[in-house]
């Protein structure tokens, strides 16, 4: 009777346990989910203020592609990304003929509109945004003084 009751004990004990662990799984994917939506945004491709037809646009994050298009005739590509998390991106417009050009660590919204201007050659140029240059200057004034 000892020994049934123990193993009673051990069952109704190990049932509550999976049950909480999967309970905390649960909340876990909720919570993960919650902070993630579609988003629809463009990008205006130009060269001296000329729209470019035919640019590759590649939206990147963590070191995975996340979207791409082609530009139409306008020099414009929208661009939907199921499932995006807010966290930062970066996007490389290229064109044969043009130098790629890469803005990094910007964030999406939907309706956003991001301009990017290509130059003639074969290099390739990359563009951080203003809140960073911001901050690796400070940083670099701290050190200097």
């Amino acid at each position: 009777m000892k020994k049934n009751l123990i193993l009673f004990g051990i069952l109704v004990a190990s049932i509550n346990l999976n049950a909480a662990v999967i309970n905390n799984s649960i909340e876990e994917n909720i919570n993960q989910t919650a902070n993630v939506s579609d988003v629809k945004f463009s990008v205006n491709v130009t060269y001296s203020g000329n729209p470019l037809s035919g640019a590759s646009v590649k939206v990147m994050q963590e070191g995975k592609s996340i979207g791409s298009a082609i530009t139409n005739v306008k020099g414009t590509v929208t661009i939907n990304i199921a499932n995006y998390n807010g966290k930062l991106v970066s996007i490389t417009t290229s064109l044969a003929g043009y130098q790629s050009n890469t803005i990094e660590g910007t964030t999406l919204s939907n309706g956003k509109s991001i301009n990017i201007s290509l130059t003639k050659g074969t290099a390739s140029a990359t563009a951080i945004p203003e809140s960073k240059v911001e901050s690796i200057y400070s940083k670099s004034e701290d050190k200097v003084k």
